[in-house]
């Protein structure tokens, strides 16, 4: 079974959740795996994704549970689905409510490393819904726990035709309707998105902050601006800092390009003045300890402060063959004050730049309750 969606009927699944409770007269789907459905979302009559499912048999002493359905939505051959691939911001791009497919600014994410497609022909599965069955075992399904609340955006190629479209996957409770909403389709060329280089690695899962082989070739991010980059350090779906890029005239009609930091709305930065009054970041190096006596004497005192919104410039191109160069004075770990979930914290990140190519990113490296000694160990 083939179903295309059209953009007008479905264009408002942007406001609703992946889980929706079922409607007072929705059937139930049946215990097991329903037949295959097959979606397309490009609109070119041709199947990008399929609803499908597996069974998986366990073997128990007491045979009270005999397995579980497993019901997912999944890619087909021929699509590959849009990942961010910056260090701070990694896996599944998710698209922000009302935000429509725009070439130029997914080109330009390409272009900066910090979109790439997924590999063509490996497996690529949203898990949504899952039944047990067995002895006395009572009937109904569940959700898996994965929700895909944002649309997302596939390419697919078939037949020397190549569309990109975005989408929603939804999932009904507790009547176990899975639902894909095609929101909006374009036709680009069959190379949009490749790039010869590779995007950057994402941190592994088992090395958190960035302790990484020094010998790992560099990416190379191209000179220019850089889109924005988020970055959460408490994982509170709030943007802490901002990576930034920016021109700076020089003059003469020279300019360079920076990238660097800002603070977000939530966030100061730490700063302290010098015997000549110039202000920079406070840094704090590994091993040393900032105790609350220092901080609030360093405060009332005015040779400390916390600000909000500064830009801190780390690293430069002059649009030559040299690549990025780290700037004079580049801060390489700030200590900030935050409030996640309403509870006051001080803490510190570090500020990881690679030359000469250009990848910039941040990891946290401690944080205590505002009033306690910070110290990286």
């Amino acid at each position: 079974m083939l179903r295309s969606l059209s953009v007008l009927a479905l264009a408002l699944s942007t406001a609703l959740p992946a889980q929706v409770a079922s409607s007072p007269d929705e059937p139930v789907i049946p215990l097991g795996i329903p037949p295959t459905e097959r979606i397309d979302v490009t609109g070119d009559l041709i199947a990008d994704l399929l609803i499908t499912g597996h069974t998986d048999h366990i073997d128990t002493d007491d045979g009270t549970l005999a397995g579980w359905y497993r019901r997912y939505v999944e890619l087909l051959p021929g699509s590959v689905i849009l990942m961010r691939s910056t260090r701070n911001n990694s896996g599944l791009y998710r698209m922000a409510e009302g935000e429509t497919l725009d070439t130029a600014a997914l080109a330009r994410g390409f272009h900066f490393k910090q979109l790439h497609w997924s590999t063509p022909g490996s497996p690529v599965r949203f898990h949504l819904l899952q039944q047990s069955f067995g002895m006395d075992v009572p009937p109904g399904w569940y959700g898996t726990g994965e929700y895909y609340d944002e649309p997302m955006v596939l390419k697919s190629t078939f037949g020397g035709r190549t569309g990109i479209a975005s989408f929603m996957v939804r999932f009904t409770l507790p009547a176990g309707t899975i639902l894909v909403d095609a929101l909006e389709s374009l036709q680009v060329p069959a190379t949009f998105g490749e790039d010869e280089d590779p995007p950057p690695s994402p941190l592994p899962p088992g090395d958190p902050f960035g302790f990484r082989n020094e010998r790992e070739p560099q990416v190379i991010i191209p000179a220019g601006i850089p889109p924005d980059i988020p970055v959460d350090l408490d994982q509170d779906e709030v943007t802490d800092v901002w990576i930034t890029g920016r021109k700076v005239e020089q003059g003469s009609g020279h300019a360079v390009f920076e990238q660097g930091i800002r603070a977000g709305e939530a966030l100061l930065i730490l700063e302290r003045r010098d015997d000549r009054g110039h202000w920079s970041a406070f840094q704090l190096p590994l091993g040393e300890r900032l105790e609350p006596m220092q901080l609030e004497a360093g405060l009332r005192e005015g040779r400390l402060r916390w600000l909000k919104g500064h830009d801190h410039a780390v690293l430069q191109h002059a649009g030559d063959n040299e690549g990025w160069r780290l700037v004079q004075g580049a801060p390489s770990t700030l200590v900030y004050r935050n409030a996640p979930y309403g509870r006051s914290q001080i803490g510190v990140f570090e500020v990881h730049a690679e030359v000469p190519g250009g990848l910039l990113y941040l990891t946290p490296q401690a944080f205590v309750p505002e009033g306690q000694v910070l110290e990286i160990r």
